[in-house]
């Protein structure tokens, strides 16, 4: 059951909890007031409505009352604001009055004006700067812009930044390394031709087979680093090109796992090099000279063959 009083006023009726709800708007709010009925006494409607009016009135009443409260600051502050703004002007009058009376006598008070500015204009603004627009503009700072700038920072120009330097450090150190690869790669080729030069040199300049066959072993005993893995010294022809072209530390890594095998049996050193992958490892640029040495000691041992057959 409702009922509607000027538009501003309405009332729930709940016969069932005995009680009575009066809603009035006011200033575009809602202030409630509630009358409920006690078991003893007998319900009735109209004089719970003027209960419930009144406790809803008293509510209202109360917010008029913080309003009109709030309002008479603001005329106090203004009325105040209006008495300083008078005072400035009755000053800047009084001195405009006596800048005229100096600019007719030509002996300007500068003295005066300087002491009325520094006793009391420069006060007056002192105090409005930091009692009212400092407040306001620390307050617009930490509540509105510094938010937006630490949401910018984080989401847009920190992860930019990060991610450009990082990039650049990326393909500056990928070119540099590419660029040692290339300069060491070219360097060790044109050592292995230069040794195999120098070799077939010695070799022309010798008189007979039985001394080329002579020097070719010496060479070859010069490598000893895997002497003693029965897998490297009797590895299969077909597998020692492939041998050749791995680096020191693969070649090593390589003969390590051989003396996990049993070559005794039949058929295991066949097995081992078959499932040997002939891939290098990254290694540091300055690797050992013995790697060109090596690929000497094949060649000689090759060419020794050749020559016995």
């Amino acid at each position: 059951m409702k009922q509607k009083l000027k538009g501003t006023t309405e009332f729930k009726v709940n016969e069932e909890k005995r009680s009575v709800v009066c809603v009035v708007v006011a200033h575009g709010k809602r202030f409630f007031g509630v009358a409920k009925c006690l078991e003893s006494d007998t319900f009735d409607v109209e004089a719970g409505k003027v209960l419930a009016q009144m406790r809803a009135t008293v509510k209202q009443r109360q917010f008029d009352l913080n309003l009109t409260r709030e309002f008479v600051a603001t005329i106090k502050e203004a009325i105040k604001m209006k008495n300083a703004i008078d005072k400035l002007t009755e000053k800047i009058n009084s001195v405009e009055a006596q800048l005229h009376v100096a600019n007719e006598s030509q002996t300007p008070n500068y003295a005066a004006i300087e002491q009325w500015i520094c006793e009391e204009f420069a006060p007056e603004v002192q105090g409005w700067i930091c009692e009212e627009f400092a407040p306001e503009v620390q307050d617009w700072v930490n509540e509105e812009f510094a938010p937006v700038v630490e949401g910018w920072l984080t989401n847009e120009f920190t992860p930019n930044v990060i991610t450009e330097a990082v990039d650049s450090k990326v393909n500056e150190l990928e070119t540099r390394i590419n660029e040692n690869v290339n300069n060491y790669l070219v360097a060790q080729k044109d050592n292995r031709y230069e040794g195999i030069d120098k070799m077939l040199e010695s070799l022309t300049d010798l008189d007979s087979k039985e001394e080329a066959i002579k020097k070719l072993e010496e060479q070859q005993k010069k490598d000893t680093m895997f002497e003693g893995y029965f897998a490297v010294e009797n590895m299969p022809a077909k597998y020692r090109p492939m041998w050749e072209s791995l680096n020191d530390a693969r070649k090593i890594e390589i003969a390590r796992q051989s003396k996990m095998y049993d070559f005794t049996k039949m058929g295991i050193l066949e097995s081992f090099w078959a499932g040997v992958k002939f891939e290098n490892k990254p290694t540091q640029i300055t690797e050992s000279v013995n790697v060109v040495n090596n690929y000497h000691n094949s060649i000689a041992a090759q060419m020794k063959k050749m020559m016995h057959k």
